[in-house]
């Protein structure tokens, strides 16, 4: 994958939540004991409240406070208030943003969701107030979801706004998974709780709840099944690469590779080693990414499956093209051309010459490009006749 500001969004979710859980329990922190001076203070001042000589000013906050690095800091709660609130008000969320900029070190995120009936009509929120310096960076809205990104230098601000339809509401799946762990709870068949687990954990990973999606499908491989647990390593793999976490996606990714080769699982094999090429490639690693790219197209070729061959074929030209193997890469898309001529996949063939003729364009060939996109515009044709 590359990196993208929908890439930095999601890795300032999955950071929030990694930092967030790794704080202490609560249980296990030690009781903090007052001093006599500081209760007898308190106990003072509570007396002047219940006798009514001191009116508590009144403080709604309907969401989240957010802890970083040890500081607590309230993460736009009053955001919607400042929305419609007098001048007054919002010269008093303006310092609370200010303090917040201090405390976030690179990102802040606010999410709202709201789970209505069908015939909710969505009203996108509308900000009132940002720290001085944020600029508007990117903005997606339709009828359902409002996405804002607001950017100063390494700082981000992010608003995600959408409503999530009752028959969209991942609760009621998530509901049944949690029944039936609670039924296999005693049992002996570890293979069945890895199953509910995994299955528990896709739900988590579809609405993009990457924290609890990565805790279920780390206990996916609490099991004996190998072919489960390539497949919990391959989802772990894949949502630390979507948040650009290289170390622990290549982890995943070489236990896939492991658990798959005890499994006999050629194709998850070479899923696994897919994914690994591309990883490399991203971070323009040409070494690693001519290796694994030899060791997938290798394990394609043990599955025997034509189009498997052809997919881990394009994907090798595409990182080595990504990289600036030019040759290397026109080797393989010659190769990869010659798999879905047998395929019939006449849509990737067009892609395939299509690719190849802007290779050959950089490096010079205005002719041989010509040919290529010529032959890539023929099976374009082909593939619109075959969906017509």
């Amino acid at each position: 994958m590359k990196l993208t500001e929908e890439t930095l969004r999601r890795a300032a979710v999955l950071a929030d939540a990694m930092e967030l859980a790794s704080l202490p329990d609560k249980e296990t922190c030690p009781r903090h004991c007052f001093s006599r001076q500081f209760e007898q203070e308190m106990a003072t001042l509570l007396g002047r409240v219940e006798r009514g000589e001191i009116t508590p000013y009144a403080v709604h906050l309907g969401w989240p406070y957010y802890a970083r690095r040890g500081a607590a800091a309230v993460l736009l709660c009053f955001l919607l208030t400042c929305l419609v609130a007098p001048e007054a008000v919002q010269a008093g969320c303006a310092k609370l943003l200010e303090a917040v900029r201090y405390v976030v070190t690179e990102y802040t995120e606010y999410r709202y969701h709201s789970t209505v009936s069908e015939d909710t009509a969505f009203v996108p929120l509308e900000i009132g107030y940002l720290p001085e310096g944020m600029e508007l960076a990117e903005k997606y809205e339709d009828a359902s979801e409002l996405h804002l990104l607001y950017r100063n230098g390494m700082q981000y601000f992010i608003l995600d706004q959408r409503i999530v339809k009752e028959n969209g509401d991942p609760y009621n799946a998530l509901k049944l998974y949690d029944e039936a762990l609670k039924l296999v709870q005693n049992s002996d068949d570890e293979n069945l709780k890895a199953a509910i687990h995994f299955e528990r954990g896709k739900v988590f990973d579809d609405y993009d709840y990457a924290e609890f999606a990565l805790k279920d499908y780390n206990s996916a491989t609490k099991c004996s099944d190998n072919n489960l647990k390539t497949h919990a390593h391959l989802k772990m793999g894949r949502i630390y690469d979507d948040y650009v976490m290289f170390d622990p996606a290549v982890e995943q990714y070489s236990l896939a590779v492991e658990t798959s080769e005890e499994a006999k699982n050629l194709a998850g094999k070479t899923k696994a080693l897919r994914y690994l090429a591309g990883i490399f490639a991203d971070r323009y690693d040409k070494e690693n990414t001519e290796i694994f790219n030899t060791l997938a197209i290798d394990a394609a070729h043990e599955t025997g499956s034509i189009k498997l061959i052809a997919k881990t074929l394009m994907e090798a030209a595409e990182n080595f093209e990504y990289v600036g193997e030019d040759t290397k890469a026109l080797k393989t898309y010659k190769e990869a051309a010659k798999v879905l001529f047998e395929t019939g996949d006449y849509n990737l063939l067009s892609k395939n010459y299509e690719s190849a003729s802007e290779i050959m364009e950089r490096l010079g060939n205005g002719a041989k490009a010509m040919s290529l996109l010529s032959k890539a515009l023929q099976y374009r044709q082909k593939a619109e006749l075959q969906t017509a």
